[in-house]
């Protein structure tokens, strides 16, 4: 096996097209604004409302009856969820519009936007497009306290495509497992808050 073969095989081909991958800062035009604008006014209510039935109230193993569907993500490295909504009750503003909703509601908490991007990648038989949200907890550094308050820890928030159809939000609460911070709080007390 020759250098350049052992190169392309760890790092990739360059010239392959279903290697190529991107990745820019993610900025709304205005009109994906107005469009939130318009959500928030009309739509966001009655969406949360059903969103929380689904997150809050169905029991394991229920049948969803709306056109919500939501995977609970629990773990000891992390906590969220995974929601997907029907195609045919829900068009691709109404993931957009959550997904900012999402970011929005967290900064109201004492958190910094760390990073927003959008990350494209072809794949064999499709172009995937993930939105990110990257949001981590303040902390004040005037005063150093015995521990830092992580409140939920680092925050991730994913609007995944493929070509250009929405496929799910998700929504990801990685706690510091470091003696430098109090413990994290109830990731399900979060959605409680965000979803007010």
């Amino acid at each position: 096996m020759s250098f350049k073969s052992l190169i392309n095989k760890i790092f990739g081909n360059p010239s392959d097209p279903k290697l190529l991958k991107e990745r820019t800062t993610l900025l709304r035009s205005e009109k994906e604004k107005q469009l939130y604008q318009i959500w928030l006014e009309n739509q966001k209510d009655s969406f949360i409302a059903e969103f929380k039935n689904q997150l809050f109230e169905r029991k394991e193993g229920d049948i969803p009856q709306s056109g919500i569907q939501i995977q609970l993500l629990i773990s000891p490295a992390s906590n969220g969820f995974i929601c997907a909504m029907n195609p045919n009750e829900y068009d691709k503003n109404h993931y957009m519009c959550f997904f900012d909703f999402l970011k929005e509601k967290v900064l109201e908490l004492n958190y910094k936007l760390y990073l927003s991007d959008v990350r494209y990648e072809e794949m064999e038989d499709y172009v995937s497009e993930c939105q990110r949200h990257y949001l981590k907890p303040r902390y004040s550094l005037k005063e150093i306290p015995k521990k830092f308050n992580q409140q939920f820890g680092n925050l991730t928030i994913e609007y995944l495509l493929k070509d250009s159809k929405p496929v799910h939000v998700k929504f990801l609460c990685q706690p510091y497992r470091d003696s430098k911070f109090t413990d994290a709080k109830d990731f399900l007390s979060l959605m409680e808050i965000v979803l007010q």
